[in-house]
């Protein structure tokens, strides 16, 4: 037992400088972000799994694969879960079973779960970068939210899949409309592929008066939901823009999903998200046997859509 008499020096306790408190804080918050990006890696893959992919491991990667289109969303390599480095045979080994399968070499992982020296090792495979896609996530907690209040003139408001689907038929063939899309979002696929999906989501549409004048689709998984995609008329405004996003996250969190993240954001739309609660964690970053591997995409289909603006 410590000696507390008067007369025996104590030792004096050590007091927490500012500069650790910063770097304790600077810790917890890489970690709590490595948590985030996990699930919505997580949600990702298991949008896909919901249209009928169907996932096997190899060493420490896991590869993605579906038997009825080529398309690289549903077709790809990524690292095998709470795994902090891949060496190289196993990523040659993922890459060989796509192309055995007559699949486009692709290896999509989380930029924050890995080194930077990581890409080195993908581009020595032979791959390019084909995107890198920022995230931002809001981790529900014990924090109450509110959107802010809606001009009288604009209402956000939840449709039916069915009318949705005629909703996006319509903004994508007609250009006043901007589109933010996550680039793995599952609506870039063909319809009968989304009609196999057993998927839950939410289909928003915005109207000023009584026309529309835009939508927004958010999935939803066991425990997370993800802003997939929107749409505005170009001549919106920003300020439109913000208050579609903070309704996505109000009624994401209203189903009581404990995380919420976007993948879909341009720089300034990131800015607004950080304000509204959502952290950045990092880029689901791709690398392929071309540059161009998304964009030229065109499945078994042949009637994928392609995507109007993606980030």
């Amino acid at each position: 037992m410590r000696d507390v008499s008067p007369n025996v020096p104590q030792p004096e306790e050590e007091t927490a400088t500012p500069e650790q408190h910063q770097e304790d804080d600077r810790r917890q918050a890489i970690k709590t972000a490595r948590g985030l990006v996990r699930q919505a890696m997580d949600h990702l893959r298991q949008g896909h799994l919901s249209l009928g992919a169907v996932e096997a491991s190899v060493g420490f990667v896991d590869v993605i694969t579906h038997l009825k289109t080529s398309t690289p969303i549903l077709n790809y390599a990524t690292p095998r879960r709470n795994t902090a480095w891949v060496g190289s045979g196993h990523i040659n080994d993922g890459l060989t079973i796509l192309s055995q399968l007559g699949r486009k070499e692709v290896f999509i992982f989380p930029d924050l779960l890995f080194p930077p020296v990581f890409n080195k090792t993908l581009i020595k495979a032979g791959l390019q970068p084909a995107f890198s896609l920022p995230v931002w996530a809001y981790a529900a907690g014990q924090r109450t939210y509110s959107a802010p209040v809606l001009p009288t003139s604009i209402s956000i408001q939840p449709v039916s899949r069915r009318q949705s689907m005629r909703n996006w038929w319509y903004i994508r063939r007609h250009n006043p409309f901007e589109i933010n899309a996550s680039i793995l979002d599952q609506m870039q696929l063909s319809q009968d592929l989304q009609d196999e999906s057993n998927r839950e989501e939410i289909n928003l549409v915005v109207r000023r008066y009584n026309t529309a004048i835009g939508a927004a689709r958010i999935t939803l998984q066991e425990t997370s939901a993800h802003i997939a995609t929107t749409a505005l008329l170009r001549d919106a405004g920003d300020e439109l823009g913000r208050l579609l996003l903070a309704y996505c996250l109000q009624y994401a969190l209203g189903t009581g999903r404990d995380m919420v993240f976007t993948s879909s954001l341009s720089e300034k739309q990131g800015t607004y998200a950080q304000s509204l609660g959502f952290v950045d964690v990092g880029n689901i970053v791709c690398y392929a046997e071309s540059a161009t591997v998304f964009k030229d995409m065109k499945g078994q289909h042949g009637s994928l859509a392609q995507p109007v603006s993606t980030l």
